[in-house]
């Protein structure tokens, strides 16, 4: 991030943002939507390349815009994003998502902050978009991916894992809001397997897949014996 507070996307996901940009903005408006996920994290931390492009909108209003525009949605983001393979891609009522072969996804997702008292990262380019801050990017991919979804991406893990390090306080907020049960979920499901889902683009830390997932499970575990010596404090 630059000292303006805008982002610059890597290649690959800056050419997916900006084909999309123009179109969700006609219809959602530039500040009616938000773009979050691993792309917003690589950009910040540069710990890795990312070639997928994630937007949320608030479920009121992406509705909205299904129920008035969907289909002309559909026909503009398909006839104007360079690449999209119509016959995988798609517009409905729960989601946004267009396949564009070998240069990367789309989505655009109805959901709620996580963490709405959590500030924007910053501002996508030269656009009015917003990204989302790491906390609230941290806890979808805790919440929603690990415990609602049962899905251990390694590029989640190792989001997890270098977040200690680059912004520990926002992966503290997001751990003690799961609680210690959940987290002992995650450690002990993750500690069962071997390997992962998806493959890391030019990571930072070169680990293991192994190392990686044993350093998520510490850092569960971790927060557990935290909040632990919290309660035993109060007591």
């Amino acid at each position: 991030m630059n000292a303006t507070g805008r982002i610059e996307l890597a290649a690959g996901p800056r050419e997916l943002f900006e084909a999309a940009e123009p179109v969700l903005s006609e219809f959602f408006g530039a500040e009616g939507y938000r773009l979050g996920g691993g792309t917003i994290l690589a950009a910040l931390w540069e710990h890795r390349h990312s070639t997928d492009v994630d937007f949320f909108a608030e479920p009121p209003h992406y509705q909205a815009v299904f129920g008035r525009a969907g289909r002309e949605l559909e026909r503009a983001l398909v006839s104007r994003v360079p690449g999209v393979v119509a016959e995988r891609s798609w517009v409905e009522p729960e989601a946004v998502f267009l396949d564009c072969g070998d240069g990367g996804e789309i989505t655009l997702m109805p959901a709620a902050p996580l963490h709405p008292g959590n500030p924007v990262a910053g501002v996508i380019g030269s656009s009015r978009v917003a990204a989302e801050g790491v906390e609230e990017i941290l806890g979808k991919k805790v919440r929603w991916r690990m415990l609602g979804a049962g899905s251990y991406l390694l590029r989640d893990l190792y989001d997890v894992a270098l977040a200690r390090r680059r912004a520990p306080a926002a992966l503290a907020r997001v751990l003690a809001a799961e609680g210690p049960r959940r987290l002992r979920q995650i450690a002990a499901e993750l500690s069962t397997l071997e390997e992962f889902e998806g493959t890391l683009i030019r990571p930072q830390w070169p680990a293991t897949e192994t190392a990686i997932r044993d350093e998520v499970v510490a850092i569960c575990l971790s927060s557990v014996e935290e909040a632990a010596e919290r309660e035993g404090n109060r007591a």
